[in-house]
């Protein structure tokens, strides 16, 4: 079953369960559990993400395989004597994983997982809870002062190409060290971002094969499809003469380059076009153990939720052949950040949070209300929107609005289901073809009961 970029097949067709064809029955995992262990195990991974696409029996039971085959604290013993101590520092700073490391934990590929990792956190504490980590108690040391990355081709770096030209990211440090006989060194590419780990991480690859990302308790393949049942990776920045590093790069790893979806084929297929959510339709999510970890406080959404979107730029030729190399792919992401939010999120115009800053809005200034009026903030009362002042600090009455952006979410995706089911593009739109209905704020209940 390899897969080829040019006829990708990414349409779940599934069967009825009780259609369902005899042989797919030894997938059953309590029922057939040797048979179905020993299956599997002669599965590539691009096999298995076709066979969950046939019926969602199928789905449900290879679902079963990440408790079993993806196996974190295994791969991680290779950076880290403790994994599991690893894990609750990564969960207490909420700090990602990225790089060659990440993708191969998708693919199941330990020849591939290497000798770099890339971790992404933010702020000087968890920075240096993690670098006294490494030095002592995972045997590292700092590495010897060397002129940073010039280019996106680095091993060390996979895929992120803004270490030394995004002004949010502060100058990487690098660790080496022989933790394990098995390899000569072993690298952590430590990222300390300015604002969200992950705002860093999808501004910032330059392919789509690297964006893979592994917190302490799931990890998230942001395009399987493309690239473990297709093996391809597109751009996201243009080609040029210094792209030959990148390009084998990709190659060594198992990736054909792509730029753009072929034009039998709809980019929104892919994922490879318009808003997207870290977690939505496209992604694939592997819950990993978390047995003797200590936890994050961070919910889970905090990541989820965050929002991002594929734009596809039209312009340019290729400057070393001047052939047409047609439309590459970008990220755009912003931060959203409020009075009424604990913490701060991935976001894109016209999106969710976008959508959603009146009631925030709304919130804020409601919690403002309730300070005595010394100690209400005038120009926080005015314009909510406003960065609060680092000695400002809430009382122990104030509410955060963070715990009902899952509830919101899922109304904000009634509302847009409605309004394509109804041809709108605009929410005045799907008002006035509602006919005068009275909907109110979409942050209420009300609503959600009419859709239904």
């Amino acid at each position: 079953m390899s897969g080829d970029c040019s006829h990708p097949a990414h349409a779940e067709h599934y069967y009825s369960n009780e259609k369902l064809p005899g042989i797919f029955k030894l997938f059953d995992f309590d029922a057939m559990y040797p048979i179905f262990d020993r299956l599997t195990s002669l599965l590539r991974i691009d096999d298995i993400l076709r066979l969950r696409r046939t019926c969602s029996t199928l789905k449900t039971s290879l679902s079963r395989l990440h408790d079993t085959k993806w196996n974190i604290n295994k791969s991680l013993r290779r950076f880290f004597n403790d994994p599991q101590e690893f894990r609750s520092l990564q969960a207490k700073h909420d700090m990602l994983i990225s790089g060659v490391f990440a993708a191969a934990f998708f693919s199941r590929d330990d020849n591939q997982i290497g000798s770099d990792m890339i971790i992404f956190l933010h702020g000087e504490t968890a920075f240096r809870e993690l670098k006294s980590y490494l030095i002592n108690k995972a045997g590292y040391q700092i590495e010897p002062k060397r002129q940073p990355p010039q280019d996106i081709s680095k091993p060390e770096m996979f895929g992120f190409g803004e270490v030394s030209s995004d002004s949010e990211v502060q100058p990487l440090v690098k660790y080496e060290s022989c933790p394990t006989p098995e390899l000569s060194y072993c690298r952590v590419m430590v990222v300390i971002t300015r604002r969200s780990p992950s705002l860093t991480f999808l501004n910032g690859n330059v392919h789509t094969a690297a964006m893979n990302i592994i917190a302490w308790n799931k990890a998230y393949s942001l395009f399987p499809a493309v690239t473990y049942i297709d093996k391809c990776t597109y751009s996201l920045v243009y080609l040029s003469q210094g792209s030959d590093q990148l390009l084998k790069q990709c190659a060594s790893l198992g990736w054909k380059t792509q730029v753009e979806v072929w034009p039998e084929e709809k980019a929104g297929n892919f994922g490879l076009k318009g808003k997207r959510h870290v977690v939505d339709r496209y992604t694939w999510v592997i819950p990993l153990d978390c047995s003797d970890i200590q936890p994050s406080k961070s919910p889970d959404f905090v990541l989820s939720l965050g929002e991002f979107e594929v734009v596809v730029e039209e312009d340019g030729d290729f400057m070393f052949t001047n052939i047409d190399m047609g439309g590459y792919k970008r990220f755009t992401s912003d931060e959203m950040s409020s009075p009424v939010l604990r913490y701060r999120y991935p976001m894109v115009e016209a999106g969710f949070f976008h959508d959603i800053q009146r009631q925030l809005d709304q919130h804020a200034a409601i919690e403002f209300l309730k300070l005595p009026i010394g100690e209400r903030p005038r120009k926080l009362l005015q314009h909510p929107k406003m960065k609060i002042p680092k000695d400002f600090k809430r009382p122990k009455t104030w509410r955060y609005a963070d715990e009902d952006l899952p509830g919101w979410f899922e109304r904000w995706k009634q509302r847009k289901d409605a309004m394509r089911a109804a041809g709108a593009e605009t929410l005045s739109d799907f008002l006035e073809e509602r006919q005068g209905a009275q909907l109110r704020p979409w942050g209420s209940k009300s609503e959600m009961h009419m859709h239904k």
